[in-house]
């Protein structure tokens, strides 16, 4: 299970964010495997973020995002995310 922490959850699979002020809803789409891949597809400006998790370690191995500030929604996603996160993938 992927737990995004402190996000408002408008349906199962549809959380809001903040990101300098602009309030951006993304959906999210879970896709298991021995990595777990969760693509979160903003649905209010052009974004997508994709997120490969090791679930078994808690732990994520890889992050892209393309697309509306791309580099401040990495930001704010990688905040969000309730598992471990290397130095290596933080901003």
């Amino acid at each position: 299970m992927i737990v995004f922490k402190d996000v408002q959850w408008i349906d199962n699979d549809k959380f809001r964010l903040l990101i300098h002020g602009i309030e951006v809803t993304y959906k999210v789409e879970i896709k298991p495997g021995t990595l777990t891949k969760v693509i979160l597809r903003c649905l209010n400006y052009d974004s997508v973020c994709v997120l490969e998790i090791d679930t078994s370690k808690n732990k994520l191995v890889a992050i892209q995002c393309i697309g509306f500030e791309k580099d401040e929604v990495k930001k704010a996603i990688i905040s969000k995310l309730a598992v471990q996160v290397p130095q290596s993938l933080k901003i």
